[in-house]
């Protein structure tokens, strides 16, 4: 992380975050989730390999969960403080590929990529 990215990360609390619209490589889309998207964000959080290092919940793998928690992602795009969870998609197929975003650390201190 350099050092920019760092000092945003510290000061998170007091940080407005605006989610971007799409963002894109030669091969890669990375854009707000859609409603299209849940079924592959389920298949992703249901994978525990894919989601071995991340903190999502036992409850939130399961169907009911996931569609809480992913709604809960889509409403909170407008919102002031919104969860930076976004899609990556292949930009040639559009399949879904997986997630990233950020997470806020336990201790309150940022949040980690």
């Amino acid at each position: 992380m350099n050092a920019v990215a760092a000092s945003i990360c510290r000061r998170r609390t007091k940080l407005q975050v605006k989610i971007p619209e799409l963002l894109t490589t030669a091969r890669l889309i990375i854009r707000p989730y859609e409603e299209e998207d849940f079924s592959a964000f389920h298949d992703f959080l249901s994978d525990s390999e894919a989601t071995r290092f991340l903190r999502f919940t036992p409850e939130q793998k399961t169907p009911k969960g996931a569609r809480a928690f992913f709604d809960l992602v889509l409403e909170s795009y407008t919102s002031i403080k919104p969860i930076v969870a976004l899609a990556i998609v292949d930009s040639a197929s559009t399949a879904y590929i997986g997630s990233c975003g950020l997470t806020p650390l336990a201790d309150g201190t940022g949040v980690e990529c």
